[in-house]
């Protein structure tokens, strides 16, 4: 899942993503992250951005999703997708912020 950081006065930018190794773990992820949210909305924080997409990933990412699962329940949340490379192939529905090429970014 892509996600997007929203800050005030600053507007909305990439935040990286998070990992899951079933859809249930991914609700279950997004149901904890809001649960520890204040009620109020704060100045600044993080949201899912796009859809959830089945991604292919290597025997050690595989390990990483699944020992963090451990210490953070249902999943591994990257700030920096570059820690991603040549471990992670997306499905081709993938939605959300993507790096477009170069430093830019954008938003499918």
């Amino acid at each position: 899942m892509s996600w997007e950081e929203s800050e005030e006065d600053w507007g909305v930018r990439p935040d990286g993503s998070s990992l899951h190794l079933s859809q249930n773990d991914y609700h279950r992820y997004i149901k904890e992250y809001w649960r520890k949210m204040p009620d109020d909305v704060p100045c600044e924080y993080s949201r899912p951005a796009g859809s959830l997409c089945e991604a292919q990933v290597t025997d050690s990412l595989y390990q990483r999703i699944l020992d963090k699962s451990r210490e953070y329940p249902y999943g591994l949340r990257v700030f920096d997708e570059r820690q991603l490379e040549g471990q992670i192939m997306l499905g081709k529905q993938r939605s959300g912020w993507m790096k477009l090429g170069g430093d830019l970014s954008g938003r499918l």
